[in-house]
């Protein structure tokens, strides 16, 4: 059972570059998305004002001038500076060899364990399963992303019954993206279902305000182009088996499949197009409107835009 997932992601980026009511709205649908707790800087903890739920939310404090009474928890690598408080120690492990660093700790429980990205680099399960040896269900796994497998180590501990873990959206902070491990964990079908996804493609346009940094159209999960499609192949397979060719429903995390129009469309894709966009095409004219299709896209280097294909489309007496 999965008993708590952290987000990092207010803790991780700077937000003064964009207004109080963004930050409160980003706050607000990561715990819809399916978030437990946030843990946010001082900074962003002042700016979410009313917002702030402190009973769901962790304050990462550098300094003791940093704290802000009345928070959950609060975290920090030196938690001696918080000795009144209820605090997660931070502790940075890099590799599997130096996991005897934990025998150091008398209070396992509070323990947050940065870093141990090259667990898939060995035999992981027997890593992990050391791992859950080492450290009670309280204790909090937080994977680092250098080797781009912290997802997966999270979703493998999250889904082992292994404890808490971390994450932050789109890797925020270096750590694992949180939208790729509530996705994973929803398609194992082992767990019922946590959040809400479709508010990912807000979440996103939110981040990209925040950061100030466009996320690439083919980022997993996130990406705008992921169920873009123009092969006359893959078009034709997709409306007659999604299944085969799509590992989850675009609906799910709130996309829509587009099929582009271009020198690779088939008739099958055109026919779907024409369709969505309300119009009964001619079946037997198509093979023509896709010459047409094909030809202008050639010549165009480019794919063709809804409004040339109802043009071309009209000409060719497809509609």
């Amino acid at each position: 059972m999965i008993t708590r997932l952290t987000d990092l992601t207010l803790r991780c980026v700077d937000t003064s570059a964009v207004s109080d009511k963004t930050v409160q709205e980003f706050y607000a649908l990561v715990f819809r998305m399916g978030a437990d707790l946030q843990e946010v800087s001082p900074a962003n903890a002042r700016r979410l004002g009313p917002q702030l739920d402190p009973s769901r939310t962790i304050l990462h404090v550098k300094d003791p001038s940093d704290v802000i009474q009345g928070f959950v928890r609060y975290s920090c690598h030196t938690p001696e500076l918080l000795w009144s408080l209820p605090v997660l120690r931070e502790v940075s492990i890099k590799d599997m060899r130096e996991l005897n660093l934990l025998a150091r700790y008398e209070d396992k429980a509070s323990l947050r364990i940065i870093g141990l990205d090259d667990i898939f680099l060995q035999d992981f399960r027997r890593q992990l399963q050391r791992l859950q040896q080492q450290l009670p269900s309280s204790a909090e796994l937080c994977p680092t992303n250098d080797c781009g497998c912290a997802s997966a180590i999270l979703t493998e501990w999250l889904q082992k019954d292994g404890g808490n873990g971390a994450a932050a959206f789109s890797g925020a902070g270096g750590f694992a993206p949180i939208e790729e491990v509530l996705l994973a964990l929803q398609l194992t079908r082992k767990y019922q279902k946590r959040g809400d996804l479709t508010v990912l493609p807000r979440l996103k346009q939110l981040y990209e305000q925040i950061t100030g940094q466009p996320l690439s159209p083919y980022k997993a999960v996130l990406g705008s182009q992921i169920f873009a499609v123009e092969s006359g192949i893959h078009v034709d397979g997709i409306l007659k088996s999604a299944k085969a060719y799509e590992p989850y429903p675009p609906e799910l995390v709130g996309a829509r499949r587009s099929f582009s129009i271009g020198k690779h469309s088939g008739r099958a894709g055109i026919q779907y197009i024409l369709q969505e966009l309300g119009y009964t095409p001619s079946v037997t004219r198509l093979p023509a409107l896709l010459t047409r299709i094909q030809e202008t896209s050639e010549q165009n280097h480019r794919a063709l835009t809804a409004e040339e294909l109802l043009t071309l489309a009209r000409e060719a007496g497809v509609i």
